[in-house]
Order: C-alpha cells, then sequence, then structure tokens
C-alpha cells in the first residue's frame, strides 16, 4: 500500500535520550507494571549490546498511545531490537545509531538487509539515515526494493544533497498520491535529476546524516 502521510525521518527519533546507566530506566507510561519491566530488560540488554536503545523507546510508545495490548507491546519491543541487530550487521559495526535506526525502518518494511549493504558500500565512512530514509519511501509507495535501492545507490554515487534525496521522496509520494505509479513516477524524477548529478558516479563526498535535511518517509510501529 502506498504511503499516504509520510513522516519525516527525523520523526524516528523524538524520544528521551537513554545510558546504560541503571539509574536512567525508561518510563513506559499507560503499560502494567509487568509489561513495563518486561520492556525495560528489552531496552537496557539493548543498551548492553550498543544498539540505540531511544529507538526501541519511540517505537514502544506509539504502541502504547495507540493501546496495543500488552503482547502486541513486547512483541514490538523485540522485533525492533531485533531489526536494529540486523541493520548494524549490514551496514558495518560501527555504524553511527541514525543509520541504523533508518536501517530498522527499512527492515521493517521488509527490504533485504542485502540492499542496505549496498547503499552502505556505495557510500564508505558517510552516514547514510538519508538515503536509506528514501529508500524506505520509495518501497513504501510501491517501488520495488530492489529497483528504489539501485535508484538510491545512483543519487549516492553521483552526489545527490540531502535536499534533492528529500525532493526526489515528496516529489514521488506526491505523485502517488494524485494516481501515479511508484516505479513509473520514480524513474521520471530520476531522469529529472539525472543531469544535475555527477557524470562519472565517482563523487565521494557529502553528508547524509539525519542532522540534514531528511527525505521523507513512512513508519511502521
Amino acid at each position: 500500500m502506498s504511503a499516504r502521510i509520510p513522516a519525516a525521518l527525523l520523526a524516528f527519533f523524538l524520544s528521551a535520550r537513554l545510558t546504560a546507566s541503571a539509574q536512567d530506566r525508561p518510563a513506559f507510561s499507560g503499560a502494567d507494571r509487568e509489561t513495563s519491566a518486561a520492556l525495560t530488560r528489552i531496552v537496557q540488554a539493548a543498551i548492553a549490546r550498543g544498539l540505540p536503545a531511544d529507538h526501541i523507546v519511540s517505537k514502544v510508545q506509539f504502541a502504547l498511545v495507540v493501546h496495543a495490548p500488552p503482547a502486541r507491546i513486547l512483541e514490538t519491543a523485540r522485533a525492533v531490537a531485533d531489526r536494529l541487530e540486523a541493520s548494524r550487521s549490514a551496514i558495518a559495526d560501527d555504524t553511527l545509531s541514525a543509520d541504523i535506526a533508518a536501517g530498522e525502518e527499512a527492515l521493517s518494511f521488509k527490504i533485504s538487509k542485502g540492499i542496505l549493504t549496498r547503499i552502505h558500500r556505495a557510500a564508505p565512512n558517510r552516514p547514510i539515515a538519508v538515503p536509506i530514509g528514501l529508500l524506505t519511501q520509495l518501497v513504501a509507495n510501491d517501488v520495488p526494493a530492489d529497483h528504489a535501492g539501485d535508484i538510491v545507490i545512483k543519487m549516492v554515487r553521483g552526489g545527490a544533497t540531502p535536499k534533492q534525496f528529500a525532493d526526489l521522496g515528496n516529489d514521488v509520494n506526491s505523485d502517488v498520491q494524485r494516481g501515479a505509479r511508484g516505479a513509473e513516477s520514480a524513474d521520471i524524477r530520476l531522469r529529472g535529476l539525472t543531469p544535475l548529478l555527477s557524470p562519472g558516479g565517482s563523487v565521494t563526498t557529502g553528508d547524509f546524516g539525519a542532522t540534514s535535511p531528511a527525505a521523507s518517509a513512512p513508519r511502521k510501529p
């Protein structure tokens, strides 16, 4: 199903920052005592593994807001933690937290780890949260994952700016809302952008971090 109301990539990280200190246990408003204790254990285990546990908290808080049953909330927390681990393994152990969280979001849309690895290899030693955010948005708009990955990698190698990533994703989303097919829209929008990219596809500079203007992307709990 096409994404109708995409959320900005930075919204994925709107939660209290956590530390490994036992005194800094997250509070899960709306959860019963047993569920809250189980969630705390999941979050603390993620912290111990060096994962961005605040991303788990953010998704759990969303599940609590929509009054998901306790079993579903715990399932969500465990699934997010597992996808964070898978994301990190796909895009390097020392990857920035924002990149790992963006990768988790992509994995939640059934995008393969292999595509994340390809994007990472196209932009070695650079933050890639924004390109992965575009990947997720394209897939949510019915662009096949492999094709979406090719588009993102072409943009990365061509030195696309964060704004160009954002504009392409938002334009495709608008086209789909007006009835266009996602893949066709993405191809047309990319053709319009291609003359502005590096013709040799060898650009290796640029900052795609989540602190830059980010491509919009949908969100799954």
